[in-house]
């Protein structure tokens, strides 16, 4: 038994009573543009959102890395805390500087007890050639007031 083909119906333009491109199938140039500008658009925001999440770790590391330096010359400071008024700055080779002072507090009335209140600041900065940022750490502490020897 022979098969018979079968013709697919002609698709007619409403507009013009001619046949229609759109009976052949596929995508128009038009569309083919509108996929392709909304493909890069979409790789645009996703590279942009990329792009924004390693510049927050890595300021986060920044961060991070001045709050272990200042605790560590918080920490050395308050080892040998000088009982008078102290600025000392220096550098720790990593791109970051650091500043400290101590501020003796003479008018606190614990002086007669024999100790003072000494307020301590320590400091670190980095990014000084771009955008300049700074870390600061303050406490008090006590330290022992020597007495003035008595004639």
């Amino acid at each position: 038994m022979p098969t018979r083909m079968v013709k697919k119906p002609i698709e007619w333009c409403f507009v013009d009573r001619r046949p229609c491109a759109c009976a052949e199938g596929g995508f128009t140039l038009l569309e083919v543009l509108v996929a392709t500008m909304v493909l890069g658009i979409s790789v645009v925001v996703v590279l942009q959102l990329f792009s924004g999440g390693l510049d927050q770790a890595r300021r986060a590391e920044d961060y991070t890395r001045a709050v272990l330096h200042a605790r560590a010359k918080m920490e050395e400071v308050l080892l040998d805390l000088p009982s008078g008024p102290v600025l000392e700055r220096g550098d720790f080779g990593d791109g970051y500087r650091w500043a400290w002072e101590t501020l003796p507090d003479t008018e606190a009335p614990v002086a007669e007890l024999g100790v003072q209140p000494v307020l301590v600041r320590v400091s670190v900065g980095w990014g000084f050639d771009q955008n300049p940022k700074e870390y600061h750490l303050q406490t008090m502490a006590l330290t022992t007031v020597m007495e003035p020897p008595s004639s």
